[in-house]
């Protein structure tokens, strides 16, 4: 606690620096170099002895949306967090960001593998209910912070120093036991003000605890007058923000009771049927000892439905087939195998009547 505004190499800020230059720096130089894919693009797929085998090395670096937004809002998290005794993070986590945002826009079009298609699931649960919460978070470590400061956990006492020499000893590396040897000497005089140990950090092992900040006696006017109009925004934003939260929850489960479909935008009078980037879900699996997904249904109904969002042009559809698979390692075990028995997905596709 008394080590939160320290300066050292070892300490709080120090470390909380280390991690937003490596994420403007570090990161964002290894991502660029994207040494594995430049790697398997540049040395190993021009010297693969078979098509398929140099396609794998061309897919490109697998990568997971749900890790990208996790670092993002760690970012911010820990930008909003630490803000109110070190105001750099906030620049640092900016820069981050935009760091983040360019790589991150240039690796997409150049070195990663497509992503599934996730839609907007994530980026709306990020924005309505993991950012308030960071709010919430960021006015109550303002408050704490702003109360806390020095960060001695000393307080001024009514007693008076018994004049003297003392000598004071360390404590040693388990921060458990004091060191045999006195290491330093304090001389105290009548007139020195004496000050006792005090709990002032209202987040500890324990849990939370609060306090009226007139009690705690180690602030200045000033310090308390800051401290009490900043528990008051805190207990106001905390207010508006989960009110927030709660509205958007009350929304959310609303449109499992009422009906709020609303059409958004005009019929164009094209049919689906003839849009040429035209793409459906179909149940596929990914290996990493095939460039193509393998399909987890039967593929004699929509293998003419121009629907798929990759096409061999060394194979048909029906190599890539698992049904197929698993018809064929049943039948050579000498078992019967039932095409009605729900083991995948069914797909069917059905051309409108004026294209039959």
């Amino acid at each position: 606690y008394t080590a939160t505004i320290t300066d050292g190499h070892d300490q709080l800020l120090n470390g909380v620096y280390k991690i937003f230059f490596a994420e403007i720096l570090t990161n964002t130089v290894l991502q660029l170099a994207d040494i594995s894919g430049n790697i398997a693009r540049h040395l190993k797929a021009p010297r693969a002895k078979t098509q398929e085998a140099m396609n794998l090395h061309m897919r490109g670096t697998k990568i997971y949306i749900a890790e990208r937004y996790s670092n993002m809002t760690k970012l911010l998290f820990m930008a909003v967090y630490y803000f109110p005794i070190y105001p750099a993070t906030l620049i640092m986590c900016g820069l981050a960001l935009f760091a983040n945002y360019f790589v991150d826009r240039f690796s997409l079009m150049r070195s990663w593998m497509p992503s599934p298609k996730t839609g907007s699931a994530i980026s709306t649960f990020t924005r309505e209910i993991v950012f308030p919460i960071t709010i919430i978070f960021m006015v109550f470590q303002g408050m704490r912070y702003w109360a806390n400061l020095p960060f001695d956990a000393v307080c001024p006492s009514n007693e008076t120093a018994v004049p003297g020499t003392y000598w004071l000893k360390e404590l040693d590396s388990t921060h458990q036991k004091l060191n045999n040897e006195p290491t330093l000497s304090v001389t105290l005089q009548e007139k020195d003000r004496f000050y006792q140990y005090c709990k002032n950090d209202l987040f500890t092992s324990e849990g939370i605890y609060f306090q009226s900040l007139s009690k705690m006696t180690f602030m200045s006017e000033v310090q308390e007058h800051l401290a009490e109009f900043y528990q008051y925004f805190m207990f106001s934003t905390d207010a508006i923000v989960m009110a927030v939260i709660l509205f958007t929850i009350a929304m959310f489960l609303r449109k499992y009771f009422t009906r709020v479909y609303r059409a958004v935008g005009d019929d164009q009078n094209i049919p689906f049927s003839i849009v040429q980037s035209r793409t459906t879900y179909i149940p596929q699996v990914e290996s990493d000892t095939s460039p193509f997904p393998f399909l987890a249904c039967p593929v004699d109904e929509i293998k003419d439905c121009g629907m798929f969002e990759w096409r061999d042009p060394r194979r048909p559809y029906e190599y890539y087939d698992l049904t197929k698979d698993v018809e064929k390692l049943v039948l050579e075990s000498g078992k019967s195998f039932s095409g009605d028995v729900a083991l995948f997905s069914k797909m069917v596709y059905d051309n409108p009547p004026w294209a039959k």
